[in-house]
C-alpha cells in the first residue's frame, strides 16, 4: 500500500511539473496537455521499479533461505504486490473473510490457476503473514523468485519423497511456533488445462493434522485471465473463503478425507461462479 500511495504521488508530482512547463512556456491551455500523461507516468515509472527490483534480486540470489519468516522481505513482497496488482488493473472481490481463524496460525488450501494466484492471495490476506510452499522453479524466477527464498517461502519437491516431507516438517514448525501460517495449493502444480480441479494431494493436509491447526478451504476465480487482459482492460478476482475447519471438525477424518473435501467445495464454488479461464 505505501509504495503504491508513493508511486501514484510521484506520477502526479511529474505530470504537474510538466504542467507547469506547459503554462510558463506555451500559455495556460497547454497546461491541459499534463493531465492524461499521469497514466503513461505511472507505467513508465513501474519499469524503473521493476529494474530496481531486478538489480536486487540480483545481488541476493545467492543468499541463504532464512531459517524462519523475514519479515522485511514479506512486507516487500506485500508492498510490491499492492503495485503489481494496481499495474496491472486487477480488483479483488474477497468474500468470507469473516471465516479467517482469529488470533491463531492456519493451513490455507486453494485452487491453482495462475502464476498470479499468490500474489492476489498475499495482497488479500495482509492481515495474516503467510508462507506459501511453493514449487522449485518458482524459486528460480528472475525478479520473484530470490524475493521469495529471502522471505522464507518453502519449496516442495514432489518428486523426491525425502525432501517433500522436510518441507511439510518445516510448515508445520512454523505453525506450532506461531511464526507465520501457511497456503498450499494441493494440486501441487498449476492447473493449465479445462477441467475444474486437478487431482489434490492429500499429503498437503499433513501440515494441518500434524499441527492441529485450522484449515481454511478457499477458491481463486479469475487469476488465469489476468494476463489477457492487462493492463487495457480491469480483471475481477473472486477469492472466497469457503469454510474453515477447525482440528475438533476434522477429528478422526484422513488427508484423503480432507483432501475430497476440499476438492467437493471448491468445486461447488467455481461452478457456482463459472470458470473463468
Amino acid at each position: 500500500m505505501l509504495l503504491t500511495i508513493i508511486h501514484g504521488l510521484v506520477s502526479l508530482g511529474i505530470s504537474a511539473w510538466f504542467g507547469y512547463l506547459f503554462y510558463t512556456n506555451l500559455g495556460p491551455w497547454y497546461s491541459l496537455i499534463a493531465i492524461p500523461l499521469v497514466v503513461p507516468i505511472f507505467y513508465i515509472l513501474y519499469l524503473l521499479v521493476l529494474t530496481i527490483l531486478f538489480i536486487y534480486a540480483a545481488l541476493i540470489k545467492n543468499k541463504k533461505a532464512p531459517d524462519q519468516p523475514s519479515r522485511f522481505y514479506l512486507w516487500l513482497l506485500r508492498q510490491n504486490d499492492y503495485l503489481l496488482m494496481s499495474v496491472l488493473r486487477v480488483k479483488i472481490i474477497m468474500r468470507g473473510q469473516e471465516l479467517l481463524p482469529k488470533g491463531q496460525r492456519f493451513l490455507i488450501v486453494t485452487n491453482h490457476r495462475s502464476n498470479f494466484d499468490q500474489m492476489v492471495m498475499i495482497k488479500a490476506l495482509k492481515e495474516h503473514p503467510m508462507i506459501y510452499v511453493s514449487k522449485p522453479e518458482n524459486f528460480k524466477m528472475p525478479i520473484a523468485g530470490p524475493f521469495i527464498k529471502a522471505a522464507g517461502f518453502i519449496p516442495i519437491d514432489r518428486e523426491n519423497p525425502t525432501e517433500g516431507i522436510k518441507s511439510i516438517v518445516k510448515a508445520i514448525d512454523l505453525i506450532k511456533e506461531d511464526k507465520a501460517s501457511i497456503a498450499i495449493s494441493p494440486e501441487g502444480t498449476r492447473n493449465k488445462g479445462d477441467d475444474i480441479l486437478l487431482p489434490f494431494h492429500p499429503g498437503s493436509f499433513q501440515t494441518a493434522v500434524k499441527s492441529s491447526c485450522p484449515i481454511v478451504i478457499a477458491s481463486l476465480n479469475g487469476t488465469a485471465q489476468i494476463h489477457k487482459r492487462a493492463p487495457w482492460k480491469k480483471t475481477k478476482v473472486y477469492f472466497n473463503i469457503l469454510r474453515t475447519l477447525y482440528p475438533e471438525d476434522y477429528a478422526g477424518m484422513s488427508t484423503v478425507d480432507l483432501a475430497k473435501l476440499s476438492m467437493n467445495l471448491i468445486t461447488e464454488k467455481l461452478n457456482e461462479e463459472g470458470l473463468m479461464l
